[in-house]
């Protein structure tokens, strides 16, 4: 739903080694994504329910969460 993130993901390339905006744009969000989507990763390497557990938490607290994605 980020028009930003999504302007961003257009605009992130393959240089060399490595990836990065191209010169001249931004890589900020996709950077923060793609280190969330690690951090999920890394953390469901200790419990498996780990999902649930945050689910549960967002429930009791009546907010709405972000999407988390925990991959396997």
């Amino acid at each position: 739903n980020s028009k930003n993130l999504i302007s961003e993901l257009k605009n992130f390339v393959a240089l060399g080694g490595s990836y990065k905006a191209k010169l001249g744009e931004k890589d900020d969000l996709v950077m923060a994504a793609l280190l969330a989507t690690r951090m999920g990763q890394f953390i469901s390497g200790f419990d498996d329910k780990i999902y649930e557990k945050f689910a549960e938490k967002f429930e009791a607290e009546a907010q709405v969460p972000l999407p988390i994605f925990v991959l396997r």
